[in-house]
Order: C-alpha cells, then sequence, then structure tokens
C-alpha cells in the first residue's frame, strides 16, 4: 500500500512539473514590436570637424626694408585697397632687383592662372543655374524628389562660393602684383593696401623693424566667413561628392547647423588613428549655411555627411536586425509570436535598414530581439 501511494504522488508530481514547465515556455515575453514602412533611408558619413576662416590674407612684404610701426589692431575692419603698412626699401641692390624681377614673373603667371580659374568658376556656376532652374521645373511637375531639388540647390550654392574663392584669389594675386610692380619703379616709401575687405585677424609683430622680401606683415580675413574641414577615412570619401548636405551639431550651440560639400580632396594623407592604427583619410571641405555668433576659427564639431539617400524604400530600425551565421535575420512577429525570418537588406544605417526581400510593408517585428526570445515565443508589447 505504502509503495502504490509513493507511484501515485510521483506521477503527480511529474505531471505538475510538465505542466509548469509547459506554461512557463508559453509566457509571452515583453518587448518592443516595430511596423515595416515605407520611407527615406539617408547613409552619412560622421566625423569630428574643425572650423577654420573661407577666405583670409596674409600680406607679405614685396621688397625688403624697414617697415614702419604697424597702427592697426586685431579686430580692426579694413577695406579694399586701404594702406596697412609703409615700407622704406633698402638701398639699391642688384639682388633686390632680381628678386622683384622674379616676384613681378610669378605674380603675373599666378594672375593668368587665377583669371582662368574664375572664367571656369563662372562657366560652373552659369551650368549649375540651368540644371537648378530644369530641376525646378521638374519638381513642379512631382517628376524629381525633394532631394533632388535640394542637391540641384546646393550645387548651385557651391559654384557660387567657388566663384567668390576664385575672385577673392585674383584680387589678392593683383594686388601683389601691383605692389611689386610699384616697388620696382618707386624710389620714395612703399605703401602696402589689403587686397580685400575684412577685417584684421594677426599682426605677428606691430614695432618697426627690417623686414625681407615675402616677410608676413598681418593677416586679414572676414571672421564671419566660416568653413569646415573634416578629414573622413578614404573608404568613406569616395561616397562623398561635393554639393551633398551637412548636419553641423556638436558645436556650443543649441541649434543644428546646415551646410554642402564643396570639396573632396584628391589625395589622402596617413593619420594615427587614437587606437593607434595608420588610416588612410581625406579632406572635405564644407561650406557653412551660416555662421552664428560665438562660433570662430579652429572650433571642434560634429559633421554628418549625407552620402546618400534613398526615398520611399521598405525600412525597418536597424535595431531589429541580428546576424545568424551568413545571413540576416529578424524575427518577425505572426500570430502574437516570434518568428525568425531571413531578410535581404540594402542600405544600412544606424537609424534604418533598408528591406530588399523577406518581408512586407505593414508586417512587425520585435525591435530588441534578446535571448529570451526564440522562434515561437510569444510576444507580447507594442
Amino acid at each position: 500500500m505504502n509503495m502504490k501511494r509513493r507511484y501515485i504522488i510521483g506521477a503527480v508530481l511529474v505531471v505538475v512539473v510538465a505542466a509548469a514547465a509547459l506554461l512557463g515556455r508559453d509566457t509571452a515575453v515583453s518587448t518592443e514590436v516595430a511596423v515595416v514602412e515605407q520611407g527615406p533611408v539617408v547613409q552619412t558619413v560622421s566625423e569630428d570637424g574643425v572650423t577654420r576662416l573661407r577666405e583670409q590674407f596674409v600680406i607679405t612684404a614685396p621688397v625688403g626694408g624697414t617697415v614702419s610701426r604697424i597702427e592697426l589692431r586685431e579686430g580692426e575692419r579694413v577695406a579694399t585697397g586701404q594702406v596697412v603698412a609703409r615700407i622704406t626699401p633698402a638701398p639699391n641692390d642688384p639682388r633686390q632687383a632680381a628678386v622683384l624681377d622674379a616676384r613681378i614673373a610669378a605674380g603675373a603667371a599666378q594672375t593668368e592662372a587665377l583669371e582662368s580659374r574664375v572664367a571656369q568658376a563662372d562657366a560652373v556656376l552659369s551650368q549649375a543655374r540651368r540644371d537648378l532652374s530644369r530641376s525646378d521645373a521638374l519638381a513642379q511637375d512631382s517628376i524629381i524628389s525633394a532631394a533632388e531639388l535640394e542637391r540641384a540647390q546646393l550645387a548651385m550654392a557651391s559654384a557660387e562660393r567657388e566663384l567668390e574663392a576664385a575672385r577673392s584669389g585674383l584680387s589678392t594675386a593683383r594686388a601683389d602684383l601691383q605692389a611689386s610692380q610699384a616697388a620696382a619703379r618707386q624710389g620714395g616709401d612703399l605703401l602696402v593696401r589689403t587686397p580685400a575687405d575684412g577685417q584684421v585677424l594677426r599682426i605677428p609683430e606691430r614695432s618697426a623693424r627690417l623686414v625681407g622680401p615675402g616677410e608676413p606683415l598681418l593677416v586679414v580675413g572676414d571672421a564671419g566667413g566660416l568653413e569646415v574641414l573634416i578629414d573622413v577615412r578614404s573608404q568613406d570619401a569616395v561616397r562623398v561628392r561635393a554639393g551633398q548636405a551637412v548636419r553641423i551639431d556638436g558645436w556650443g550651440g543649441s541649434r543644428v547647423l546646415t551646410g554642402s560639400v564643396r570639396l573632396v580632396e584628391p589625395a589622402a594623407f596617413t593619420k594615427i588613428s587614437s587606437l593607434g592604427v595608420e588610416e588612410q583619410r581625406v579632406n572635405v571641405v564644407v561650406d557653412l549655411g551660416e555662421s552664428p555668433a560665438g562660433l570662430g576659427a579652429g572650433f571642434r564639431v560634429d559633421a554628418a555627411i549625407q552620402a546618400d539617400r534613398k526615398e520611399n524604400v521598405l525600412r525597418v530600425p536597424s535595431t531589429a536586425l541580428f546576424r545568424d551565421a551568413d545571413s540576416w535575420q529578424v524575427y518577425a512577429v505572426q500570430d502574437g509570436r516570434a518568428a525568425l525570418t531571413s531578410v535581404t537588406p540594402g542600405v544600412i544605417t544606424p537609424e534604418w535598414a533598408e528591406i530588399q526581400a523577406g518581408l512586407e510593408d505593414g508586417d512587425r517585428v520585435v525591435r530588441f530581439p534578446s535571448d529570451l526570445i526564440q522562434d515561437g515565443t510569444r510576444i507580447s508589447g507594442g
């Protein structure tokens, strides 16, 4: 009798344990669920950047001699053609005459080259204006997307700034050439003039002193005309092109600033990363849409270059994807349970992943799959 009672009790315990295990296995796991939807996927190249002046002019001594004390102060505004320094040339010296002749020849060659650059930049701007006019008409008829119209607008703005920079460079070259020519024919003091409007940014030495040909006297520039220099990995630089939109934050202000890529330098350089790894980097120059008060040259910023943008693609949050062996997987939610599903992703960004196959618009997926979730696990949450 006792033996029979033991058998009965043991059988009951086995049933209870099995039922508890079954109930525990079918307990719903609470998790966050996302809906598969159509929308844009923007691929960015994110790196630190440093602000710098877009245009600055180092005004140098065209001849050797004694420069008088410079009375200007840092921050003071100057206008094109204003006298910023006075030099009493050294006594006639055949070597100095030869230097002047060489400077005049080099200045003439540089002026000619910059005149060609201005003409080329003017032609690029004219083409950008025509492209924008066509894009504007196509956008009004909904033939192209708003993003394509925005790229055309950015391309024209970049072309305008390139023409402005070319003209500024030409103005500087002409001023240097005129100063050298004046020094060659002038017997008295030589008046050094600024080639552009701006502020005095730096004066290496204000006191009167002897200077040699080409020695810097002062630096003039527009403190409000800032650009951003970003060095990106060479693998990322191949996806960056002039005219692409750039998002700037982390500069200390509360607003997010915008800009556009003006130039991707054609040559890379080697840089040691913070982990001690050699990397090939490429400089990218970005024009800021605005230079807010308080932002100056040499400030660190966070920059995100919009390298690629796909409109109206099927997308899921990137946190829903995970690797299983050699394929990408998600847990789709079907009839309240997790269904392990293989997918084919396209562009993957930190926020979104393009889905090319495996899911359909309106499907639901587990956003943050954990080890508690397996194929067939009951899912609760939204």
